[in-house]
């Protein structure tokens, strides 16, 4: 049985496939992913730190909703040498609906006010810093990895439009 987190991520997911399959969307896809490409070389260096701010934009969160807090901000970073996985955890609030979104679609962050961040990109640069990347947050288990976005490339790269994306890009090269 699926939940209303999962059924929601699979929603995302084919908006953007869908999004790359008609031809009028195409152009508007490229030029945010060059965009946002270049706001994410900005962030080289600093993924700890957009960690660290992550966590205390989920406190303040939660501040802002009203909960309180049992502890103070709490940050848990962990490297398993022998598996190579960094853990980053803290006492923040959960990710909601828009916090997925923000970091699914790159600048679509709803965050105003007493946070750090805005822009939805931080978490992102992310994405270009490790082979895989995992939210568990709430009801949220996401996955982030080059390797599924190929699986899903050769699932759907038969569909017209993609095929002559591939072309013009093809030529292009």
């Amino acid at each position: 049985m699926t939940t209303q987190a999962e059924e929601y991520i699979e929603r995302l997911k084919d908006e953007y496939i869908d999004n790359q399959k008609r031809g009028q969307e195409r152009d508007l896809l490229i030029q945010e992913n060059n965009i946002e490409k270049e706001q994410i070389k900005g962030y080289h260096g600093r993924e700890i730190l957009e960690l660290l701010q992550n966590a205390d934009d989920a406190f303040q969160k939660m501040i802002n909703e009203g909960k309180v807090a049992k502890c103070d901000l709490e940050v848990i970073i962990d490297y398993d040498e022998k598996n190579h996985i960094l853990r980053v955890a803290n006492t923040g609030t959960f990710f909601d609906y828009d916090g997925i979104k923000a970091i699914v679609q790159g600048n679509n962050s709803t965050k105003k006010g007493k946070y750090i961040g805005n822009k939805g990109t931080g978490f992102r640069s992310i994405l270009n810093w490790a082979e895989e990347v995992r939210i568990i947050s709430g009801d949220f288990h996401i996955g982030f990895s080059e390797k599924y976005a190929q699986e899903l490339f050769c699932h759907h790269q038969e569909n017209s439009q993609i095929k002559r994306t591939i072309l013009i890009f093809t030529f292009l090269c």
